[in-house]
């Protein structure tokens, strides 16, 4: 999802932005805190 707001038009349960957002960022400290990295490949 992009910060252009289509997710939040598509999205059937009428999610903020703003929610989708925290919960984006929510997801990208976690997984930098726990070594991770968002965009690492778990079959790695």
């Amino acid at each position: 999802c992009t910060l252009y707001g289509e997710c939040q038009e598509a999205c059937p349960k009428l999610i903020s932005i703003d929610t989708i957002t925290r919960m984006n960022r929510d997801f990208l400290r976690a997984s930098l805190a726990s070594g991770n990295g968002a965009a690492s490949d778990p079959e790695d």
